[in-house]
């Protein structure tokens, strides 16, 4: 029997298959799940 429950990683592979790696990290950022970035730029 096949598994018909979908995953929010299947989701966001889903999504990656329709709309590339920018959807999925627009979807992860709106759900709080993307790294932050690592610090402040240096300044010049």
């Amino acid at each position: 029997m096949r598994n018909s429950h979908l995953t929010r990683r299947r989701f966001l592979e889903q999504l990656g298959a329709v709309g590339g790696s920018s959807l999925v990290f627009a979807a992860m950022t709106s759900w709080d799940l993307a790294a932050a970035s690592a610090g402040q730029r240096p300044r010049d």
